[in-house]
């Protein structure tokens, strides 16, 4: 949220920005107004202020300044691109009175899952809450010739990208496809991983992660020689990381590299990043019910990895024998939001955090909304914060 305050006063009006309040937005930088007036208009005074799509906006006043002395005149104002006036009527009789124009961006929340067994679709849910989501697509494509599980997303330019699991087993590949409506999707290829010995027994669970302009894929590759059942073991070498080398395009990618700390048998691997430090969730099949996590000032390297106290918990809340799938959202300022897949079946759940991922909640909520027709339930799946005005731009 930011403000910008302007004063009014009966004895020489004028208008003055008198405080400019910002805070980083987790989904991009706020864009101030580019017109702030406030003028006497006969026993009225009139502000005109600019706006931007996808941002929210509201007018308070204040006679004195005093904390808990502002009260709004106009609320929830929608951007639209254009400039807007009200009136506060009777206000020129006042001998001094201060305006204020709040303004936020209205966050979005995209998320991807696959259907049953990966083998009936991939799935997309929109949300203005990261809690409560809403399908946009049932099925991809129809008829269904390809194999998705796990699919994780960004948008890049006007187009919405994702890559997913391609195979069960048998395969040191991951499937990539786009799309500008989420809805119909154009397969680029699958993305052999290079760099790893082979044969390939399974390649599982690819993520995106986007740092400084990079686009990354961090996903676990296995060796024929091991099993790719959840136990006794997943097989070397684990899970590491490469990067596009021609975004947009998607077909060049860097060797793999292992990722520094992590044990073989660990899954699902997701990468968030908290102001300078980078933290690390997901499945260690040594570490029965729970999560496990670290951070790291590197995304690649230095991580040394821990239970989750709070993922014993869930686990017994939720009557799962394991959990998998973690995907960790910024909903605002220090406040997280940690998805996670119910092990037994394709339900899930989050926790909150409001201390930017150092303590979670105890008892997880289902995630609500509308399931996806085809879909067994809200399953392994990923969720990209953007903002409306983003997601508005998606295919112009």
């Amino acid at each position: 949220m930011k403000a910008l305050v302007g004063f009014a006063d009966r004895a020489a009006f004028f208008f003055v920005l008198l405080a400019f309040f910002s805070i980083t937005n987790a989904r991009g930088d706020l864009q101030p107004p580019s017109e702030f007036t406030v003028a006497v208009t006969g026993a009225d005074i009139t502000i005109r202020f600019g706006t931007v799509p996808g941002q929210t906006y509201a007018v308070e006043k204040s006679t004195t300044l005093a904390q808990g002395s502002w009260t709004e005149i106009l609320g929830n104002v929608a951007g639209t691109g254009v400039v807007k006036t009200t009136t506060d009527a009777g206000a020129a009789s006042l001998r001094k009175c201060f305006y204020r124009i709040r303004y936020r961006v209205e966050p979005m929340y995209v998320r991807t899952q696959h259907g049953s067994g990966g083998q009936n679709g991939l799935f997309a849910a929109v949300s203005t809450d990261g809690k409560t989501f809403q399908p946009v697509s049932n099925q991809w494509p129809s008829p269904y010739p390809y194999y998705v599980r796990d699919p994780s997303i960004i948008k890049y330019g006007n187009a919405w990208v994702t890559v997913y699991t391609n195979a069960f087993s048998g395969t040191g590949s991951f499937g990539i496809a786009t799309s500008t409506d989420l809805v119909n999707w154009t397969k680029i290829g699958d993305i052999n991983i290079p760099g790893v010995p082979g044969p390939a027994n399974n390649t599982w669970a690819p993520e995106w992660l986007v740092d400084g302009g990079t686009y990354y894929v961090v996903v676990r590759y296995s060796q024929t020689g091991g099993t790719y059942v959840l136990s006794p073991f997943y097989s070397a070498p684990g899970v590491g990381y490469m990067q596009c080398t021609n975004p947009g395009t998607w077909t060049a990618w860097t060797n793999w590299i292992a990722l520094g700390g992590i044990p073989t048998k660990f899954n699902d691997a997701y990468i968030a990043k908290a102001g300078s430090t980078y933290r690390i969730f997901g499945r260690n099949d040594d570490s029965g019910v729970y999560l496990e996590t670290a951070s790291s000032s590197s995304p690649f390297s230095g991580y040394t990895l821990s239970h989750i106290a709070e993922s014993a918990a869930w686990a017994s809340a939720i009557s799962a024998t394991y959990l998998e799938g973690p995907c960790a959202v910024n909903i605002g300022g220090s406040h997280w939001l940690l998805y996670f897949q119910k092990g037994d079946d394709d339900t899930c759940y989050y926790v909150e955090s409001a201390d930017d991922m150092a303590t979670w909640g105890t008892v997880p909520t289902l995630l609500a909304g509308s399931v996806p027709t085809g879909a067994n339930g809200f399953g392994h799946g990923t969720v990209l914060a953007i903002t409306k005005n983003d997601y508005a731009t998606a295919g112009q």
